[in-house]
């Protein structure tokens, strides 16, 4: 299952943060607000109908890709993501396994992850099991220890916190609850969720991020119904905000990316289904549960795009007859050969003869390994070739059904009509350097009106020399979103 919600999430990760997003209104019809990115505001150095031509489409989509770069200054990301390495090396080499330290270490993790702007761990806050809830339940100090290498645990009735030494200065990532509790239930246990949950993350004297999450509307007999609005502060210059609601027949969320004063990315997404926060959630059959997923995106307030799928649960069954239409076939079994007995001794004269006789020996078992080895090596090849034949088919098929159930595609504000469909194709990874096997996977594509097309995956976007490289990795992280709710 969770393979399944891989492709349609995939999607989902393209389109999220305004490469292509979702709406069930066709663009520029029977809407007044100028404000909303469906009207078609006319450009006269772009007239409606301008961008069809493909070239001209790709030249638009990198000039968005440059415009954004420019906002964008690696330094200002440095210092934290030193802070983030530093941070999780300490972790995983601390020899402490109590679930004590396990649940704060996971609670400084996501606190890490959502002021580094990662929103998937925002969608995934809004859960009353998540464990950054649980914050006043384990607050004390962790200060690290490197004579020791672990941590050294000393009471605290404010925070939970994490100090250790960054480049010779004090690096701290704090987490602290407030505001009024409310009960929720979860599998028979009560879960106690405060109203807001902050966490910051400094360095020596300077604040370098803060993240801060506030809950409302808590459903006390479902652990998935609640509304959160969370947001992450990387010095006082980058700000990705984003509000979840989920109840039992639609989940809808909101975000958006601000640069300074620039809003790059506003994204709006919209799951519906039945019973969908309604407990206990079996994972067997949770398609039965979701109807339809749509979402829009605009970045720069230039491009706009549209991905959906009207039948989640026809997608998934499609996606699961793919995958059994070319199971893996089975590998040779290697048994060692059958050899001659050995020579015993008392049936030779002398031991020139014996000693002669292990030597033919040897050599007969030599021949008959290398014979047996060839034929497996045979074998092998074969069941090699059979695999790399059983994944491409069955990414094939898996593409077939992503384009039959996925639908969506890109247009610009000064545009009535789409520039490029949303299409998926089998890509084969590159492994650089030879190898006997094949690793498909679902390429997710722009393809124009004369059939070309431009990756969403790999190569034309996300190589590192690409304008749009910073946006696709961006993409990447608010994608996962609906996974990350209800997984």
């Amino acid at each position: 299952m969770k393979k399944n919600w891989k492709f349609l999430m995939t999607a989902l990760m393209i389109t999220s943060m305004g490469v292509m997003g979702c709406s069930d209104d066709a663009p520029g019809k029977n809407n007044e607000n100028p404000e909303d990115p469906e009207v078609v505001i006319p450009n006269p150095e772009e007239p409606d109908g301008s961008l069809q031509e493909p070239e001209k489409a790709k030249e638009k989509i990198t000039s968005i890709g440059n415009e954004l770069v420019e906002l964008i200054d690696a330094n200002d990301f440095k210092d934290l993501a030193t802070v983030a390495d530093a941070l999780s090396e300490l972790l995983d080499e601390s020899e402490s396994y109590s679930p004590e330290y396990i649940t704060s270490m996971n609670i400084a993790k996501n606190v890490m992850k959502i002021s580094r702007g990662n929103t998937a761990n925002f969608y995934s806050a809004s859960r009353v099991t998540s464990d950054i809830y649980k914050a006043a339940d384990y607050y004390a100090v962790y200060t690290y220890n490197y004579g020791k290498k672990d941590w050294d645990k000393t009471a605290s009735s404010t925070e939970l916190a994490y100090i250790f030494k960054v480049n010779g200065q004090d690096a701290k990532i704090s987490v602290s609850a407030s505001g009024k509790e409310t009960s929720a239930s979860y599998e028979g246990e009560t879960v106690m969720i405060p109203e807001n949950v902050k966490g910051s993350i400094t360095l020596g004297q300077k604040e370098l991020a803060t993240a801060t999450i506030a809950t409302t509307n808590i459903n006390g007999g479902s652990p998935y119904a609640i509304k959160i609005t969370t947001e992450a502060n990387i010095g006082g210059k980058y700000v990705s905000k984003a509000e979840v609601e989920a109840n039992k027949d639609i989940v809808t969320s909101l975000a958006t990316v601000t640069i300074g004063d620039k809003e790059v990315v506003k994204a709006t997404a919209t799951l519906n289904g039945t019973g969908m926060t309604v407990t206990p959630f079996e994972e067997e059959n949770v398609e039965n549960r979701f109807k339809d997923v749509n979402s829009t995106a605009t970045i720069m307030g230039e491009a706009i795009a549209t991905l959906g799928s009207d039948d989640i649960k026809g997608f998934i069954k499609a996606l699961e007859a793919a995958d059994e239409k070319y199971p893996e076939p089975d590998s040779p079994e290697y048994i060692e050969p059958q050899y001659p007995p050995e020579p015993q001794e008392e049936y030779f004269e002398d031991y020139d003869a014996y000693s002669q006789a292990w030597s033919a020996w040897y050599e007969e078992c030599d021949q008959i390994r290398e014979e047996y080895n060839q034929e497996y090596d045979k074998a092998w090849k074969t069941y090699t070739q059979k695999c790399n034949e059983a994944d491409q088919n069955r990414v094939k098929a898996e593409c077939e059904v992503c384009n039959e159930y996925i639908k969506g595609d890109i247009r610009f504000v000064s545009q009535t009509n789409a520039s490029a469909t949303l299409a998926f194709q089998a890509y084969k990874e590159d492994w650089g350097y030879e190898s006997s096997w094949e690793y498909w996977e679902v390429e997710t594509v722009l393809k124009f009106n004369d059939d070309s097309k431009l990756s969403l995956n790999y190569g034309d976007f996300t190589s590192n020399a690409s304008p749009f490289h910073s946006l696709v990795e961006n993409i990447k992280e608010l994608g996962k979103s609906f996974e990350d709710l209800l997984k």
